[in-house]
């Protein structure tokens, strides 16, 4: 369906079905969560890090000489035009301190699923033929991981 959330609830066309559909996601949630179905989880580190020319290097320690993973990044390929100066071409490394200035700075990263268990979940509808709640349970384990992650990334997590 499209519309935004929560207008389409009370939309002339589609408001009925939404608010149909609304409810029966919600009812699957409460019993994803209630009877345990699907487990969420969340790892996350503080990597020693500096830009290399338009890079960014990974470091396995604070000493800085063993590189773990190098980061490459594209540059901005049009300069931004407007009606000040003429903008640098961004790239991300630009926000991280120069290998060689003496700075010291780090990158973090997270990853998070909610998806642990939606497998045998899924599995489990379909053995049924129960697509629809297949399908919705898969809608509900990405809405929870994005939640997750949004929530990650505001607690400072990446």
């Amino acid at each position: 369906m499209k519309g935004v959330y929560p207008r389409i609830l009370e939309d002339e066309r589609q408001g009925e079905q939404a608010r149909q559909i609304f409810a029966e996601a919600n009812a699957l949630l409460d019993r994803m969560i209630a009877e345990k179905l699907i487990t969420a989880r969340g790892v996350y580190g503080l990597f020693a890090a500096n830009a290399v020319g338009d890079d960014v290097e990974l470091y396995a320690d604070e000493t800085r000489t063993k590189v773990m993973e190098r980061f490459h990044f594209l540059r901005q390929q049009a300069n931004k035009e407007g009606p000040g100066p003429i903008l640098p071409r961004a790239v991300a490394c630009g926000f991280y301190c120069a290998q060689g200035d003496g700075a010291a700075d780090h990158i973090g990263a997270f990853a998070v699923t909610s998806g642990i268990g939606l497998k045998e979940l899924g599995d489990g509808f379909r053995a049924k033929h129960d697509d629809y709640n297949a399908i919705m349970a898969e809608a509900i384990s990405d809405r929870l991981a994005e939640a997750f992650a949004e929530g990650a990334a505001q607690a400072g997590c990446g």
